[in-house]
C-alpha cells in the first residue's frame, strides 16, 4: 500500500507548520518531562529531514545517489538544529548566530552535491519558504491584536 502523496505546495505548508513548531517547541523542566520531549524532537527532526528531502526531490529532480546523499545531509542538519533549540544555555541571539552558521555549512554541504542548476534550484526553494513563513507571520501578526 502506498502512502499518499503530499503536493508540493501541501509540502511547503507542512514543513512551514513544522520548523515553526520546532522553533516555538519550548525545553520542560522535569527529567521525565525532557526526555519525553527529546524523543518527540528526535521523531519531528526526522519528519522534518523526510518532508525535505522529499520536497527537494521534486523539485530538484535529484538522481538516486544524490537523493541518499541529501537523505544524510538533511537527517544530520536537522538532528542538530533539534539539539539547538532545545540548548537552555544559549540566548536566543546565540541560537541565532548558530542557526544561521547551521545552515551556511548545510548549503555548502548541499553544493558538493547538487548540480549548478539543482542549487540554484535549492537557493529558490530556501527563498520560497522563507518568503512563506514571512507572509503567515506577518497575516499571524495583524490577526492578533495583543501583539500590536
Amino acid at each position: 500500500m502506498r502512502a499518499p502523496c503530499i503536493s508540493l505546495k501541501n509540502g511547503f505548508r507542512l514543513f512551514a507548520v513544522l520548523i515553526t513548531f520546532l522553533f516555538s517547541s519550548m525545553a520542560f523542566s522535569s527529567n521525565a518531562q525532557h526526555r519525553q520531549m527529546h524523543m518527540h524532537e528526535a521523531a519531528t527532526s526526522r519528519n522534518i529531514a523526510h518532508i525535505q528531502t522529499r520536497m527537494m526531490n521534486e523539485r530538484l529532480k535529484l538522481v538516486a545517489s544524490q537523493k541518499t546523499k541529501v537523505s544524510v545531509i538533511n537527517e544530520r542538519y536537522a538532528g542538530k538544529l533539534s539539539q539547538l533549540l532545545s540548548n537552555t544555555q544559549l540566548s536566543k541571539e546565540q541560537k541565532l548566530v548558530e542557526l544561521q552558521k547551521l545552515h551556511a555549512d548545510k548549503k555548502a554541504d548541499l553544493q558538493t552535491i547538487l548540480s549548478d542548476s539543482q542549487y540554484k534550484e535549492y537557493l529558490k526553494l530556501q527563498q520560497d519558504l522563507k518568503d512563506e513563513r514571512a507572509r503567515r507571520m506577518r497575516t499571524e501578526t495583524q490577526a492578533d491584536p495583543d501583539n500590536q
